[in-house]
């Protein structure tokens, strides 16, 4: 600390702003350079090892990731071919190239069906990404960086709390809003509209540096916001009552809609989908890329 306060301004800024001193380049052309710095004090282990050996907070959580998490962190406009695709891969690893490169590429495949935004598989895009700028290798990397960055440990998190006996409900968000191209799809953050219930879309245009621009809600159908409604209500149970289901105890809405399960052995999560409608799932899909990563944890510095 007395290091960081005898530094300027021009010093502080220097440091932070690293634009262009790593390959994580997101959708808003910055950088993803911090990693959890084992100093012995604020942080002993490596999380993933904090996690293993059960030294956390064992507290009720809820723990989520969007569908299309990678769009807002991939390097745009993508790799031009397998080898600069493979530069991506290792410059997110502590010790640089190793064999679990060549496996990782392998779980993560160059192929016009796989990657965000996954909805393209589905029929909901009419689009062709060469149109908007992206090369071909851009999906493949969209989906590596989606589940490095955050899903992999959404799911480790998850995993953790319910094979240790402590409550966690996990959720995927799948609505996207206004304002966002179709080819970034169901990027980070875009559930946040939706648990503050924020239907007049306060705070999203330029006078707050908004990159959306646009209200999240605004020309979408109503079915848009009774998850809304429902992750809202969620939210204030869970916080009050440590279990986002108790304000359904005495009321009739959303009987139609299946309670937020606790994630267990048989890993059910929430789907919160404004076309499809919410729902339950399984949280196994791209299971051997996801496990790839968790089980290797400690080359790319979590």
């Amino acid at each position: 600390m007395a290091c960081l306060r005898n530094k300027t301004v021009e010093e502080l800024n220097q440091a932070f702003d690293r634009k262009g001193e790593t390959a994580l380049k997101t959708y808003y052309n910055e950088t993803e350079t911090w990693v959890p710095v084992l100093d012995g004090d604020f942080v002993g282990v490596r999380p993933s090892t904090q996690l293993a050996l059960e030294k956390y907070v064992d507290v009720p959580v809820i723990v989520r990731s969007c569908t299309d998490e990678g769009t807002a962190n991939a390097p745009i406009p993508g790799p031009t071919d397998s080898d600069n695709a493979r530069a991506y891969f290792i410059a997110t690893q502590a010790g640089g190239y190793s064999e679990l490169m060549d496996k990782l590429m392998a779980v993560y495949p160059f192929s016009s069906k796989f990657g965000p935004p996954y909805r393209i598989n589905e029929g909901g895009y009419e689009g062709d990404l060469g149109e908007v700028g992206m090369t071909e290798q851009y999906r493949r990397l969209a989906a590596y960086y989606g589940d490095y960055l955050f899903i992999a440990g959404h799911r480790q998190t998850c995993q953790t709390w319910s094979s240790h006996g402590h409550p966690a409900y996990c959720f995927r968000f799948n609505a996207q809003s206004a304002g966002q191209p179709w080819h970034i799809g169901i990027k980070h953050l875009q559930d946040v509209a939706f648990v503050f219930y924020n239907l007049k879309g306060d705070g999203y245009d330029a006078a707050h540096n908004s990159t959306q621009g646009v209200n999240p809600f605004e020309g979408k159908p109503p079915s848009y916001t009774d998850p809304a409604d429902l992750m809202s209500r969620s939210w204030v149970s869970f916080v009050h009552d440590l279990d986002p289901n108790s304000f359904r105890a005495s009321g009739t809405e959303f009987q139609r809609v299946p309670l937020w399960p606790l994630y267990g052995v048989d890993a059910q999560q929430q789907l919160f989908d404004a076309d499809v409608g919410t729902r339950t799932e399984s949280d196994d899909y791209r299971s051997d890329a996801i496990g790839l990563i968790n089980n290797n944890s400690s080359q790319r510095n979590r």
